[in-house]
Formats: structure tokens, sequence, C-alpha cells
């Protein structure tokens, strides 16, 4: 196999492994000088469009886990043949299968330490990423790396599949020219897969290693694998680890067959064989059970139960070691009383011969007193130095005794980080478990930080100094260096346009060789992108992509997609370069995006900061040198934790006391305080007398009960549907909540919406409606002659009442409401205090009753899902847009500029590269919720706007059940959105138009709007 010299900015110096679709090369960072395993897709699968998909996918599934057991992700791009890759972390180490090999080479096993410590470290990495809403799917043990310290990582990610669980964000992706692509069809389940020599990955509708596999995926059953899929495929290593064999042995074309029928009589026969403990093998076994139901619901199970079973042994040793101690005192008693008796014995016997023989003895009488005195001291000599080897082993035993307790900090922070999970919503019936979690487990932690501090500042007493060549791979190789090289071409890129924008400096050209110049214009423009765009991650290559997009522009055609694909990279390229003037020249959309973006100044000086506070941890010494490899263990250890326990106090547990102190009041200030008001929206909506409530809500009847959290706010005079206030949504921490105002209705029924207003849900009657859309038959129902070929078939669904929200979620909610990292508090693009220059010479203001934007589908089911919110089903969305009409639009078309912000007159005349309407609506991109007139359910902006996010996977319609419509979820991971945006024209915001994207998607122009499920 041919390698490469170079890949991207990457030295290549050999082939790691390659399989079907893609090769592993091991490669040197020369920026950072760090070793680096970089992963390229091969040639004939590199324009693949699915494959391409699932290739990105795998270095997003892995980019998304923060943890030690699976490898992370650190660069993704593109090589000089148009060829995908991404860079890894890599260290020296080998697979599970290569030790398994080696050990069964020379006649051995894996010693029961070794098989219970990688059983724990195993079950935590995947517990890591089952967390975050993924499932392996093929697992074995050539895809799990083992180090010298018997340290495990979970690799070879490209059959991940996302679950229906929150989780948080993975990172962003760069919006495609004039939006999100609306209506993208669901990839197939093809993946890229790396190869084990002795059984390799199938690919297909059925994938995975059939030796390893659950009997649901070898039936093709990929609906239905979960987190219990992977558990089974953890008790299949295990079961090779502790009987030499996996479950299923045979013929390889046997294999999937016996996996369908888990047929594991031979398995559970070896496993009663092996001398493993009983514990051990009895979790191997219900790991391997062949219904779901009946194995462990997650690796965090699993992990549990090794961690009681490590607990247990530990015990025993503690038992074992007091025990012999006793024993040891017994034995030194009973000698020294020996010694006595015998001393005692000698000398009556020489008093005996003194009395018979006095003269002639005296002599031989004092030696021999003399004697018995020396063998006494003796005696008593041995005694003491048995009492102090005893007090010795004693201290030991108590020292390795504490330093385990140490280490199982470790444990007790994956325990607590697991539980806190747990506690959504916050509501009342939550505080008491919350409270105990605050007073057990986070105590327990915060009580261990000193103890550990002191611990390691001890072990480090004992480290062996430093050389200089270990100072600076100890810097090279920090945790942080890597974001401390970016962080400073960061800052250099920022310095170096800065001085170009000021004319102190001109912008270098960067000749491209032959081989790039002969690319499309397409493919130029993308190539462009990544090293220009503001939201970039690489730095200091920015010559490189104007270059890039001027090549793209040249060879671009006079009009058509890859022209406005150029021009974009063009535009951006310039901008990233200082060249503001030229860009302006270039396109009057340049202004905007100068009064976008951040400004310069404050970000140089946001980066300088960061790096003045990262320079300091990197210069800090991170890696030691011990005599004893047992300190270096044991400080390794302890330095991790130390670390993850801060930032989980000051993350995680801060959110769970902010959601403790919301569940103590809620009920008191949602219900006990509005008893009157729950009365009287209980009595109207069981009358539905079209007086007090609408009679739209006898088709199914409403028997209100309190809903916690929520506050009738009254009927809406015009729809004369009941509207509720969602206070969670409108309070801001560090206030008191008993100050949110109840907003009323104005005569119109309209609702101001400012900073401070919080979510208003419309309760929406429940009903059967015809959801889709058909364009063969004018007379049939939802017909509409802007059908495409989206799957839009016409059917009926039966869904209860739900709560939906009156307005697009606004900036200022999604603040209140986000309990994750602060990066991500205020993510939109167009954020509240920034200011875009129109053509007309004004400026348009965003606030913070502008929808939020740039939100994946993952921030938002976390948002949601700790206040008891959700997003609407599709199901649920399209009844709520339509509003009972079955028409294209829910409002006259004639009447569009009233109703809905689409792409229009007033885009064209800044914008110029977008599709446009001819009218004009006033609104250059999105606009304030509750700009635009409402719906007939007094939904504002149900059409255009931002694209709201659905709670479905997408799928064909058919399957959505009866109740609130949810789809089940299919072999995709796609998540669909609906209701157009300001950047796209009418025929996009249709009430049946359909679209969908990763869940990790993000663009300026993708947004929200929240529901909550009916209680009591």
């Amino acid at each position: 196999m041919e390698v490469p010299n170079r890949i991207g900015r990457y030295r290549i110096a050999s082939v790691l492994g390659a399989g079907s679709f893609a090769t592993v090369y091991l490669g040197r960072d020369e920026a950072l000088d760090v070793p680096v395993a970089v992963k390229v897709l091969g040639q004939n699968w590199a324009f693949d469009p699915d494959v391409r998909r699932r290739f990105i996918q795998e270095a997003q599934l892995l980019r998304r886990v923060d943890g030690t057991r699976v490898v992370r992700v650190h660069d993704i791009g593109q090589d000089d043949e148009g060829r995908p890759f991404f860079v890894m972390d890599y260290a020296e180490r080998g697979t599970v299968e290569d030790r398994l090999i080696a050990l069964a080479n020379a006649g051995q096993r894996l010693g029961v330490d070794d098989v219970v410590r990688l059983c724990r470290q195993l079950a935590a990495g995947v517990r890591e990423v089952h967390q975050l809403g993924v499932v392996h799917r093929d697992l074995k043990p050539a895809n799990i790396m083992i180090g010298a310290f018997g340290e495990v990582q979970v690799v070879d990610w490209g059959m991940g599949k996302l679950i229906d669980v929150a989780s948080p964000e993975p990172g962003s992706a760069t919006a495609p020219e004039g939006g999100c692509a609306a209506g993208r069809t669901t990839p197939s389940d093809s993946a890229i897969r790396s190869r084990s020599e002795r059984q390799p990955s199938l690919v297909g509708s059925i994938m995975g290693t059939p030796p390893y596999m659950p009997p649901e995926q070898a039936m093709g059953r990929v609906d239905r694998m979960d987190e219990r899929s992977d558990v089974f495929a953890l008790g299949a290593i295990l079961c090779e680890i502790l009987t030499g064999q996996p479950p299923y042995v045979g013929p390889p074309e046997l294999l999937l067959a016996m996996a369908a029928k888990a047929d594991l009589g031979a398995a559970m026969d070896r496993l009663s064989q092996c001398a493993a403990d009983a514990d051990i093998v009895a979790l191997t076994r219900r790991c391997l059970a062949r219904d779901m139901e009946d194995r462990p619901r997650t690796a965090a199970l699993v992990a549990g139960a090794v961690r009681d079973h490590l607990e247990r042994v530990e015990q025993r040793a503690h038992d074992a070691l007091v025990r012999s101690a006793a024993l040891q005192r017994t034995r030194n008693l009973g000698f020294l009383v020996a010694g006595v008796v015998a001393a005692g014995l000698a000398a009556s016997v020489w008093f005996w011969r003194t009395a018979e023989q006095a003269s002639m003895q005296e002599s031989q009488a004092r030696v021999a007193a003399e004697r018995a005195a020396e063998r006494a001291s003796a005696a008593e000599q041995r005694a003491l130095a048995a009492q102090a080897e005893e007090s010795k082993s004693r201290l030991q035993a108590e020292r390795n005794y504490a330093s385990f307790r140490r280490l199982s900090q470790v444990v007790r922070l994956e325990t607590a980080r697991t539980r806190q999970r747990e506690f959504k919503p916050a509501w009342p019936e939550r505080a008491a478990a919350m409270q105990r979690w605050l007073d057990t487990e986070v105590a327990d932690l915060r009580r261990a930080l000193p103890d550990l501090e002191r611990t390691l500042r001890q072990l480090e007493k004992k480290a062996e100094p430093q050389t200089a060549a270990e100072r600076a791979a100890d810097r090279r190789e920090h945790p942080l260096a890597a974001e401390l090289a970016r962080l400073e071409a960061h800052a250099a890129a920022l310095r170096r346009a800065a001085a170009i924008r000021a004319g102190q400096a001109q912008s270098a050209p960067h000749p491209l060789d032959p081989t790039t110049l002969a690319r499309s214009a397409e493919q130029l423009a993308q190539l462009a992108l990544p090293l220009v765009v503001e939201d970039r991650t690489v730095f200091g290559r920015e010559g490189e992509g104007l270059a890039l997009a001027r090549a793209a522009l040249a060879r671009a055609p006079a009009s058509g997609p890859a022209r406005i694909l150029a021009q974009r990279a063009t535009l951006f390229a310039l901008l990233a370069n200082g060249l503001d003037k030229q860009a302006v020249a270039f396109s009057k959309e340049a202004e905007n995006l100068i009064a976008a973006r951040h400004d310069p100044a404050a970000v140089l000086a946001d980066v300088t900061k960061r790096l003045e506070r990262i320079r300091p941890e990197v210069d800090k010494r991170f890696r030691w040198r011990f005599a004893d490899d047992a300190d270096g263990f044991l400080h390794g250890t302890l330095q991790r934790a130390y670390a993850d326990i801060e930032v989980f106090l000051r993350t995680e547990v801060r959110s769970v006391e902010q959601k403790l102190a919301w569940a103590n009041r809620v009920h008191d200030l949602s219900i006990t305080l509005h008893r009157d008001r729950w009365v009287r929206a209980r009595e109207a909506l069981r009358a539905a007398d079209d007086v007090r409530a609408s009679s739209l809500y006898r088709a199914v009847p409403v028997d209100l009960e309190p809903q916690v959290g929520l506050v009738p706010i009254g009927m809406n005079p015009k729809t004369r549907l009941w509207e509720f206030y969602h206070l969670r949504s409108a309070w801001d921490p560090g206030t008191d909540p008993a100050g949110i105002r109840i907003p009323e209705h104005g005569a119109d029924g309209s609702i101001a919406v400012g900073k401070d207003t919080g979510i208003v849900f419309v309760l929406v009657p429940g009903g059967t409606f015809t959801m889709g859309a058909q364009n063969s038959d004018p007379s049939a129902p939802n017909f509409d002659p802007g059908v495409g070929d989206l799957s839009e078939t016409p059917h009926s669904v039966a869904l209860s009442p739900f709560f939906l929200a009156r307005h697009e979620m606004t900036q200022a909610q999604w603040a209140r409401l986000w309990v994750g990292d602060e990066q991500h508090r205020y993510p939109s693009a167009y954020r509240a205090g920034q200011r875009m220059r129109t053509q007309g010479g004004g400026f348009l203001q965003f606030t913070f009753a502008n929808p939020v934007e740039q939100v994946s589908w993952v921030m938002c089911t976390e948002a949601l899902a700790h206040w008891g919110l959700s997003l609407p089903t599709e199901a649920q969305w399209e009844y709520g847009c339509r509003g009972g009409s079955a028409s294209p639009f829910p409002f006259p078309f004639a009447r569009f500029a009233e109703f809905a912000n689409v792409a229009d007159a007033t885009v064209r005349a800044n914008l110029v590269d977008w599709a446009c309407e001819s009218w004009s609506d006033g609104h250059l991109l999105h606009a304030p919720a509750g700009s635009f007139r409402a719906n007939g359910f007094g939904l504002h902006d149900v059409v255009g706007n931002v694209f709201e996010w659905c709670r479905d996977p997408h799928g064909n319609y058919g399957t959505e059940r009866a109740g609130d419509g949810l789809r089940p979820a299919g072999p995709g991971t796609d998540r669909v959105f609906r209701g157009g945006s300001c950047n796209f024209p009418a025929r996009d915001a249709r009430s049946a138009r359909r679209g969908s994207n990763l869940p990790t998607f993000r663009s300026p122009f993708q947004g929200l709007r929240a529901a909550r499920q009916l209680a009591g």
C-alpha cells in the first residue's frame, strides 16, 4: 500500500490499519510536534455522499465524548484528493484482541484482577457515550485499545447510532447557503468499519461482528437497538476473556444464524467451568440474556456491578489483614512465654546442682545464670522486633487501604454523575432525592478534595527530578497544549487581520499547487470555507482560504449554485483576512456581516485573556515520573479524579442546586397561590360552550388538573382557546420568583413579548386531523400543488390535547432555561444587542425577544427536559400550524406578508443572492416573537422566521401513535424540522413541508417552539 508523505499539515510515517472503506495512518502534527492517528476515507468511497456523511458522523460522535476512555478527535479536513479525514490522539497501545491472542499463544489467560479492572474501565467507557445518546453497535476486542497500565479506550465509531435521549451539545455545523437543506432524505445505514483479522464487521442492513452480536442486531432489528445491545457485546467480550472464546464459535457462514437464534448453550457451559468469581460469571450471564429486558439496562449498571464486586474484594482483603495481624500477635506472645519458661527451668536445674556441688560449681552456676539472662533479653528483643514489624505491616495495610479509598473517588464521581441525570424535570417529587444527593454523594466528594490534594503533594515529593527534555515533552503533551496552540494561532490571525484592516500590513499571496487548482469550483469553495468562516476552528490558514476562494470564483460558471458558493467563500475569505473594504466592494452583504460579527478587538481581548489563563496551566508539571510504578499509577489516577471533581462541582452540581431551589417552590408559585384561576379554568373547559372556552374542546373532553409550573392566563378572547404561563422560563435565578408577573390578554387576544416574558402556552384541543398533503385531487383533503417528493402522503392522526407555545422560543427564555455550559447560553448568530446596517442607511436591531437560533436538536431536548418540556412531535406541530385549516398555508396566500416572515423584497434589496418573494414585510432577517399575525389557534410564526425542530426521527408517515403522534425511531439518525424561515421563499413554508438534518446540526435559521404534555 502506498503511503502518502503528507495529509493536510500532518506528516505521515506508516499505516496503522486498513479496512474496506478507510485507512488509519501514523502521522505527526508538525505544529504541535506530537504523534497523531489520521483516518482517511478510501478513494473508492471518497465522493459517495452517504459514506462521506457516515465518515464525518463518526468524527462528530467521537468529538462529543468528553472522557478518557474514548479516543478524541481534534481536527477534520480534506486531503489534496478531496477525501475527508479526521485526526485522533495517538499513543502506543495494542488492542484487547492482541492481548488475548498473545496470552493464548503462551497458553495463558488474563488474571482475575486484570479481568475485573478491564471490565470496569470498559463498562465506564461505554457508559460515557451512552449518556450522550450514542450506541456503538460493534463492540469487540479489536475495537478496544489497552495501554501499559490497563487503561482502555473504545475506538471505531463508524457504526455508532444516536438514540432518543437527551445529551450535551457536541458541536456545530456551518449552515449551507440560504439556510439549512430542507427536505434531506434519510441516509442509508451503511457504515465505514475497520477490520479484525479474526472476524471482520459486516456492512449492510445487518451490521456488526457476529460472534459478539445481540439477537436483535443479527435479525436486522436495528430499530430496537439501544444501550442494551452494547451491554450484550460487553458480556460477549467478558465471555471471551473468561473462557478463551466468544459466545458463538463455528464456521463463519453459520455465526450470523447462531447469533439470530441466541444459541448460547455452549457459551454458558464454558462459563460454568471457568475459574472466575461467581458474581463476575453471573454478571456475564445477565449481559448475554437473549431478551433485552433481562439484561442490565445500561453500561452504568454493569460498571456498578463491577464496583460492588471490587468493594467486596476490598472488604475480604481488609478482614484477612486483621485476622493475620491477630494471629501473629498470639504467636509472638507464645514465643516469649516459652523463652521465659525455658530460662526458669534451666536456672532451676543449675540451682539444684549447686545444692549438690556448691563448692565445685558456684562459678558455673553464675555463668549459666548470665547466659539465661542473655537468652531472656534476646527473647524480649525478638518480641519487640515482632511488635515493630506488626506495627509496620499494620501501617502499610492502612496506607494501602487509604490509597484504595482515595481511588474509589473515581467510582463515586461516576455514580454521582449518573444519578444527577435522573433529576429531570425539576418538580417537587424530585426535591428530596436532589437534597439527599447533595447531602451525601456530593458532600463526600467535597470532603475528599483536600485529602486528594494533600496526597498528590506528598506523592510529588517522591517524584524523580524532571529533565529538560521531559519538561519540553510535558508542555507539548499537556491536555491543554492543543487548545493553547489553537488560541495562539487565533490571536496571531486576529492581529494579522487587524494590521491589514488598518493599512499597516498587506495580505501575502498564497500559491496553490497544480493538483489543487485542477479541482472544480465547488470543491475549491468547499476547501476554502472551513478556513475562513467566522466560527472556524482552524486558524493561520486564512491566506490559503482566500487563494482557494478566488480560484473557485475564477472557475465558477456565471450563475448557479457553484457560483453562489464561490461568492460566499470569497466574501468570508476577504473578511477573515482583514480586507473589509474589498469585501464591501465585492458584495453589499459584507456590511451586514461586518455589523453582525463579533467585534475583532473584543475577540482578541477575550482570546488573550484565555491565553493568559491557560499558559500557566500548561507550564505546570503535568506528567510525573516515580521510582515506584505504584506511586505513578496512584498519582495519575488521583490527578485526573481531582480535576474531574472540581469541574463537576462547578458545573453539574451548581445546576442541580438551582433546580432544587425551583423544585422547592414551584408548587406554591404555580398552584397554591392560584387555586381560583385553576378552578375557573377547569369549569370553563368542562363547559366548552364558546363563551367560557372554545367548543373545540368537546372533541376530546378536558378534565383539567392543576399543572405544576403553569399558571392559567385565561381564555384568548379571539380564538376562545385557553392559554397558560410557564413560570420557570420567566424566572431569572438570583431574583425572587414570587415577583413574576402573570401577563394578561389584550382585547384582540395579544400578549406583548419582551425580555422578561416567559413562554405562553396554548392548550391545543385534541382531535383527529389529516396530516400531509397531495397534489393529485383538488377536491380531496389537503390539496397542495406545491407538494414534492417528500413523503407527505395524507393520512389521519388522532391527538390528545396538549400545550404548544404561542411563540418561537426567544433568546431570553433560552438563556433562563439553559443549564449547560455558559458557551451555549447565548448561542444565536444574530444575538440580542447586535445591529446590522440596511441598504436604506438604517440599522436592524436584534433584541432578547428575537427567536433563539443556531441550536441543535440535541441542545433543545436537553434544555427542555430539565423543566418538564419537550419539542412537539411532527404531528402536533402540523396540527398546531394548520390551526384548523386544510389549505397549503394556515392563512390566505394573498395576505402572506401579514402572517409570515420569509425571504422577500426587503431581503432582495440587501442580500441579492437569495431566492425571494415580490412583497415586502419589512424584516431583513428573523423578527421579534409576535411581530406577525397569529393563525387560527393563536400561534405566531409557525410559518417563516426560523425553522423549528420536532421531536420525531425522520421517517415515513403512517406509524404515528395515537395520543401525541410520536413516530418510532428508524434506522437513520436525522431529526425533523418544520415551518420555513426568513431566508427561504414561501414554497418552503407550507404547512405540510418537511425537512430533516442531523441532530447536531446548527444554523442561524434553526430554532424551536416548546411543547408540553397535559398531565392528569
